[in-house]
């Protein structure tokens, strides 16, 4: 019954070990989302938004 529990036990440390590691590859993809969007609006500044609030902004 103890090896039991034991088994147990570690299958439950791999179960959260994979969550761990899933939700780090979740966080890793976010944040290189948001680093590319970072540089591009360093390198060509606004002009990408500019854009967007002209077409929200023209009449239709």
């Amino acid at each position: 019954m103890e090896d039991l529990r034991r088994i147990r036990n570690a299958a439950d440390e791999f179960d959260g070990l994979a969550k761990e590691a899933a939700y780090q590859r979740l966080l890793k993809g976010f944040r290189r989302e948001e680093e590319e969007g970072h540089r591009r609006r360093l390198l060509f500044g606004d002009a990408h938004l500019e854009r967007g609030e002209e077409k929200m902004t023209r009449p239709g």
